[in-house]
């Protein structure tokens, strides 16, 4: 049997890193800080994440993974072997299984083996994501009953219907953690005249951001400081978790219509399986307050969070 020495899951926000016998041994952000001058680079994962906005000229930020896909091969290559070099994966060249999404083109998983193999990795496979995390949460999908899983990650939501171990169908919405602090940073600059960058958008959204109106305390609120809109001077505003929420309905809508639309596209008899309790959420955007007691009231359907 073909054996992986280390589980590699790729993802917009964050790499990672699954060591057989060890558990996870890395969990970094997928970013990378670039010296443009010296053409070499300054820091990778969470170091270069925090430097973001704040990158001093000739250093940019990039992110070399989005929407579940390799935009900049090179970035991706050199983001990964840093991180190989971390786990001392690049001294034993490991055999690596790779999560990939199940509508993912065969162009785009050619490419992420492409990456992990230039980061150092004797041998790549891959197993589908909705698969992988259905296994990760000790959900059996082996039997012929239908299971739905919606994934939510920071660039995309997976939304798969799995019978028999393997992917009936499944449909990948380019919305997900990375949309709501859009969706917030919108909201901010629209209604309190403010901009805010991507880190203190997602920071409001962790802090306050709940997917039912009422799930955080009421009156919670943070101060912000932006950079006014007008005069471009820094301003001081108060953020409530109920704007916090209003912010984000629209992302939380289209994935709502997402799921819908799969839903109904779907056998009847898999769908009286849904109903019986395979229903589940898993994913970073995922753990918003609430988010499951949402979906169960926008779809009549019992999601249980992962």
């Amino acid at each position: 049997m073909w054996r992986a020495d280390l589980g590699f899951d790729v993802g917009t926000a964050n790499t990672v890193v699954y060591r057989r016998g060890r558990g996870i041994i890395l969990r970094e952000a997928s970013v990378l800080a670039w010296d443009d001058r010296g053409d070499f680079p300054v820091e990778a994962g969470n170091g270069a994440k925090s430097i973001e906005g704040k990158e001093p000229r000739g250093v940019e930020v990039v992110h070399p993974i989005r929407v579940g896909g390799v935009v900049d091969q090179g970035s991706a290559s050199l983001m990964l072997r840093l991180f190989m070099e971390r786990i001392g994966g690049s001294l034993f060249r490991p055999k690596v299984l790779l999560g990939a999404r199940g509508s993912a083109s065969a162009l785009v998983r050619r490419s992420l083996f492409r990456t992990l193999l230039q980061a150092g990795a004797r041998e790549v496979r891959w197993v589908e994501e909705p698969v992988a995390a259905c296994l990760g949460g000790d959900v059996s999908v082996c039997e012929a009953r239908g299971t739905l899983l919606v994934n939510m990650g920071a660039g995309t939501t997976e939304i798969a219907v799995l019978s028999m171990g393997g992917v009936v169908m499944d449909k990948s919405l380019p919305w997900g953690g990375e949309e709501m602090d859009e969706e917030l940073g919108g909201y901010l600059r629209k209604e309190k005249g403010v901009r805010v960058g991507k880190p203190t958008a997602e920071r409001l959204r962790v802090g306050l951001g709940a997917a039912r109106f009422g799930q955080r305390e009421e009156g919670n609120s943070h101060t912000v400081v932006g950079q006014d809109v007008v005069t471009g001077m820094p301003r001081r505003v108060q953020v409530t978790a109920a704007e916090v929420h209003l912010a984000l309905r629209g992302a939380l809508e289209k994935i709502v219509a997402g799921c819908r639309r799969i839903i109904s596209q779907c056998p009847p008899e898999l769908v009286r399986d849904m109903t019986e309790g395979r229903v589940y959420l898993t994913g970073g955007a995922a753990q918003l307050p609430g988010m499951a007691v949402f979906l169960r009231e926008e779809l009549n359907l019992p999601f249980v969070l992962l």
